[in-house]
């Protein structure tokens, strides 16, 4: 039976279902100008492998798990989601352009029964202030083979077996095997070999070899064997092997669907709620569910008082019919719908409800279960409160090391002026700053300045004097500095020279480990130009290789690893998790460029003769984490994963302009240093956005500016010392 799994990777889709079939929803969500929406939904062809004893295909959990979705534009990923259950539960926020979506699951297995690989992309175009749909249709990307033998096979062959295989893996099919085999096919192997071998009814050794050439993934190539009619002697011949090519058809249906939705409408469900006694008004919410709903309870401690029930839960799909009404009648509504690919439920706790709630908290609590037997569950944590204002939470983007907005929500709406008070936790004196009150006239904001690093403040709220006991409390970033930032620890033991000290952790590295292949080293430590302590970090770019064999190699270091090299190309993952936002970098620099001496043709702006330049740069990143999948569709270094992958043959480069750099600076060296030693260099970096937190930081240094195109100078040179961010 032809069919389909559908992940529903963002299924917000089916918001915006609701919203034009069921006419019972709208998005109240503000875009701001030149912004999107993204609503993404995956679905993945999938085959049923008849499993080898011991052997199973992956289960629906296990493709839930391993599905990795990545959304580029023009300038690289922008977001990259591993496990759908990672994926964010609402509409993804994409500035206006174009993009890629692009979706792998399954397991990429050279030649096996039972493992299958599936990868698919999609284009989009974002536009503003609109929700763009998008399906990636991730198809089987293995080649399927099957072997069918002649019914009268065993009147000549006693035993027999089929090897189809290519040199990263190859499978036995003995006997009759009747399962299909799946292979990934690499890029330095482009055809499938077989070969028939076996033993006829006279004890004589027999076999037979050909090629599959170029098979294409998404197709099955059934190998026919049958025997010559009228044959008398064992030659090439004796066996005709006849290979037809079919499109790989989907043969079973599982649907795989993630939690369902709880949203709400009219407020946002996921921070506090506060409102003065009697004002809370009605609670909107929506229930999305990729499949059918199999029940939606309310509950809160007190509720039946409010409602008549005999508990504090009503279980909107299994309650009986008088508890309904009495839920009906004491102030919840709600509306269900479903259809073919999922649910919608609209539910109301309406102002006969909120109304007849006192001061203080009211954690009403909303779980949902769907017939995929997947909960979700939502906790409206509501306040009435009889203060002015509340202090709530400031938002985590607006606390740097030294400064931080003070946030509260308006409860009397009447109240003209309100006043922040803040301290030092544990201290007995008070700062009191204006607040100032947003257009929505509920949130009140004041930037406070002067504070000091890894500190913990708390701070109130009044108005025309009237106030609360209630605080909040903040504590401010660290002011980080990065490790071995001197560069006096080395390892120069191994082949490939290491800036760390043995058995040291790795913070930083270099392109050491390809150029070492060569017995070249670019990055060295260096005892003579220096700035303080005992060395520094001396980047050399040279021509690595023998004869004319090679590649140039520019002298650099780089927060990070090198991960593997991919032919004679370097795989590299930039940058460490951070937690701070500093202003400036600060560091030693001495550079000595010569003319450039190598040049390529994807750099056509350079020409050999100009003058090389050097440069440092860092950025503060937001960054979700970025891996780099080969050809056999593996990350190479398990579990590990950076900001930015850099792999120069793919077109994988740092872009500065990207949306998730929050912080960006740089210093090109266009010339010599001047004198004998180091000069102080303090490099600003320009923030972006200031409201996002730092998630990692990346900062590169090269002796040759575009190195990353293998251009440069044969001989220039680069001396680090004495990095320190500055706050």
């Amino acid at each position: 039976m032809k069919s389909s799994i559908k992940n529903l990777a963002c299924v917000v889709a089916l918001a915006a279902m609701a919203c034009t079939g069921f006419n019972s929803c709208q998005d109240d969500r503000l875009l701001t100008e030149g912004e999107g929406y993204l609503a993404l939904s995956a679905k993945v062809g999938k085959t049923t492998p008849e499993n080898a004893p011991g052997k199973r295909s992956m289960t629906n959990d296990e493709l839930r798990e391993k599905c990795i979705l990545w959304i580029s534009n023009s300038k690289g990923p922008v977001r990259k989601y591993k496990g759908l259950d990672n994926l964010p539960a609402e509409n993804i926020p994409l500035l206006a352009g174009n993009y890629l979506a692009e979706a792998w699951t399954g397991d990429s297995v050279g030649a096996s029964f039972d493992h299958q690989w599936f990868k698919g992309s999609e284009n989009f175009v974002i536009r503003a202030n609109e929700t763009t749909e998008v399906t990636v249709d991730a198809k089987i990307a293995n080649v399927g083979v099957r072997i069918e033998y002649a019914d009268d096979i065993d009147e000549t062959l006693q035993s027999y077996s089929i090897t189809v295989g290519h040199r990263a893996g190859s499978l036995d099919f003995v006997g009759k095997e009747t399962r299909r085999g799946y292979f990934m096919m690499p890029s330095f192997d482009k055809n499938l070999a077989w070969k028939l071998t076996g033993t006829t009814k006279a004890g004589e050794e027999y076999s037979k070899e050909g090629v599959i050439e170029n098979p294409r993934p998404g197709y099955e190539y059934v190998v026919k064997v049958s025997c010559k009619q009228n044959t008398s002697q064992y030659g090439g011949g004796f066996f005709h092997i006849q290979i037809d090519e079919n499109i790989l058809k989907i043969e079973s249906e599982i649907v795989i669907s993630v939690a369902p939705i709880i949203e709400g409408t009219n407020f946002d469900i996921s921070k506090p709620l506060t409102a003065e006694i009697g004002k809370v008004g009605d609670l909107a919410m929506q229930i999305i569910g990729c499949t059918e709903l199999e029940n939606v309870e309310i509950s809160m401690p007190g509720m039946k008082a409010i409602l008549g029930t005999p508990e504090d839960v009503v279980g909107l799909f299994k309650a009986s019919e008088e508890i309904l009404n009495l839920a009906k009648a004491g102030g919840i509504a709600w509306e269900y719908f479903s259809q073919e690919d999922g649910s919608l439920m609209i539910l109301t706790i309406k102002d006969a409800f909120t109304s007849r709630l006192g001061v203080g908290d009211h954690p009403i609590t909303i779980t949902v279960t769907d017939k995929q037997n997947r909960t979700a569950t939502k906790v409206i944590n509501l306040e009435i409160n009889s203060d002015p204002a509340r202090v709530v939470v400031p938002d985590e983007g607006s606390i740097w090391t030294n400064r931080a907005t003070l946030k509260a929500q308006v409860i009397k709406s009447d109240i003209s002026a309100f006043t922040f008070k803040w301290r030092r936790a544990g201290s007995e004196a008070w700062t009191e700053t204006p607040a100032v009150k947003a257009a929505d006239g509920l949130t009140l904001t004041a930037d406070i300045s002067g504070l000091s690093p890894a500190t913990t403040y708390e701070y109130c709220i009044f108005g025309d004097g009237e106030g609360s006991d209630k605080t909040q409390k903040f504590t401010t970033e660290s002011e980080l500095q990065l490790p071995n930032a001197s560069f006096e620890e080395w390892n120069t033991s191994t082949k490939a020279y290491l800036l760390y000290a043995e058995g040291g952790q790795m913070f930083w590295d270099s392109g050491n480990h390809g150029s070492s292949t060569m017995s070249k080293n670019v990055t060295v430590p260096d005892t003579e130009i220096k700035h303080g302590g005992e060395r520094s970090a001396r980047l050399n770019s040279q021509f690595v290789g023998i004869g004319s064999i090679g590649k140039f190699a520019a002298g650099n270091l780089f927060i990070g690893k090198y991960l593997f090299t991919d032919g004679t190309d370097g795989i590299l993952g930039w940058g460490r998790p951070f937690a701070s936002r500093p202003s400036a970098v600060k560091l030693f620099v001495k550079y000595t460029p010569v003319a450039v001496t190598h040049t390529s043709t994807s750099l056509p702006s350079v020409a050999k003769g100009d003058m090389d330049q050097g440069i440092v740069y860092a950025a503060v990143t937001d960054a979700t984490e970025d891996s780099y999948v080969c050809d056999k569709g593996k990350f190479p270094s398990e579990g590990e994963a950076y900001p930015q992958i850099v792999a120069t043959k793919d077109k994988k480069l740092f872009n500065k302009d990207d949306e998730k750099v929050i912080a960006y600076g740089e210093k090109v060296f266009t010339e010599a240093t001047s004198g004998e030693g180091m000069m102080e260099v303090t490099i600003p970096l320009n923030y972006k956005s200031l409201n996002k937190k730092a998630v990692y930081i990346i900062m590169v240094c090269s002796a040759s500016r575009y190195g990353d195109y293998f251009t440069g100078g044969n001989g220039s040179t680069m001396w680090i010392d004495d990095i320190q961010l500055i706050y």
